[in-house]
């Protein structure tokens, strides 16, 4: 979680002193407009860029950190991003006391407060409740619970005593359209081959024309080599055109996802459409014949050192629908839980003893299956 700094340049109302304020109003003004490929808003609140600068924003980033670590004084030697010990963690753990643990604000004498901020979050609020904390909606809270577009205002003001559970310009990793931005300029940096685990994607609407021409290049071709065939009499064996995924760039639980197969233009995204277009991944790793995927559960407590903490299960979620290519069915390709659960066929698993029925498994669950089929699940 990301907390306020020891002793950053602040005003008696916490607000950054007006030195730090202007080195990041003067650090997003120092980019070329003229250059610039803009996709909206990001979490901080501020425009974001794509392609040339974004070897650019690190240093933006880090500006902001540096102007919240300027001091009126002397530095003290504290990271800014806070790490709860592993000592601390276990007792709350263990003792469901967690909030015993938090750094308290020199004028509270109350319980400990939390505030949802731009989200829903039912669970969260009946856990923290349950561990004694009192929901506010003032500033007085030492925990902040937000969606994931928290403005920049909220992290330079932030004291020493509070929490948020983001991290700023986490979204770098957690939009589509940042992340292969940022994966894109990685293989730019040190070659396509160390970061290939993504397929080919492009980032409407700015990447729309080269789109277009990888498309129309592999379709027009293989659509060629069928009519020829067909006008021979001899039976196309080549392969069939590439199908592509659709995706916004900023949703969840499959909303607007779609899938191209090459054989109707129609369906092409508009040009000007906030999405990514992926090259699909045809051949995908199935067991018992259905699509999955993975819901691991990650904790991210600093940056700097990096420190990540991984709960030891996890989730295994099915497509709903025997994988096939020949059809664009969205139970045979998605394997959202929000999709799938709509699916007449769907199998709900309503015994917790066992962990490896229905389209939902345990991770454990699925490395025990991969085991029977001889996979190694050592990493």
């Amino acid at each position: 979680m990301f907390r306020g700094v020891s002793k950053p340049s602040v005003q008696k109302n916490g607000r950054l002193a007006e030195p730090a304020l202007q080195k990041i109003e003067d650090d997003f003004r120092s980019f070329d407009e003229n250059n610039l490929c803009l996709d909206g808003k990001h979490a901080g609140g501020s425009e974001r860029v794509l392609n040339q600068t974004d070897t650019d924003w690190p240093n933006v980033l880090n500006s902001i950190y540096n102007a919240a670590l300027e001091s009126l004084g002397e530095e003290e030697e504290e990271p800014q991003l806070c790490q709860f010990s592993l000592e601390r963690a276990r007792l709350v753990m263990e003792k469901s006391e967690a909030v015993r643990y938090l750094p308290r604000s020199p004028n509270d004498v109350g319980l400990s407060k939390f505030k949802i901020y731009n989200t829903e979050a039912p669970l969260v609020t009946d856990v923290l409740q349950a561990n004694g904390f009192q929901i506010t909606e003032g500033h007085n809270w030492q925990l902040l619970w937000a969606g994931s577009n928290i403005r920049d205002s909220v992290y330079e003001g932030l004291h020493k005593h509070q929490r948020v559970n983001h991290f700023p310009g986490s979204t770098e990793l957690t939009r589509k359209d940042r992340l292969w931005a940022n994966v894109s300029a990685m293989q730019r940096m040190y070659g396509k081959e160390k970061f290939d685990f993504l397929p080919d994607t492009f980032v409407l609407p700015e990447q729309y024309d080269a789109f277009i021409r990888a498309y129309q290049k592999n379709t027009t071709q293989l659509l060629a080599e069928k009519r020829a065939c067909k006008v021979s009499g001899e039976t196309y064996k080549g392969p069939e055109p590439w199908m592509w995924i659709v995706k916004p760039n900023a949703s969840s639980r499959g909303r607007g996802i779609f899938m191209l197969n090459g054989s109707d233009p129609k369906e092409v995204p508009d040009p000007d459409e906030l999405c990514i277009v992926q090259r699909y991944i045809s051949d995908p790793f199935l067991i018992q014949g259905l699509k999955f995927d993975l819901r691991i559960y990650v904790l991210v407590t600093s940056f700097d050192p990096l420190t990540i903490y991984v709960f030891k299960d996890g989730l295994t979620r099915f497509a709903s629908s025997p994988f096939s290519t020949t059809d664009l069915d969205k139970y045979k390709h998605l394997t959202n839980y929000s999709i799938n659960k709509h699916a007449g066929h769907y199998v709900k698993n309503r015994d917790e003893t066992v962990d490896n029925v229905g389209h939902k498994w345990s991770l454990t669950a699925l490395n025990k299956h991969l085991r029977y089929m001889g996979v190694s699940v050592n990493v």
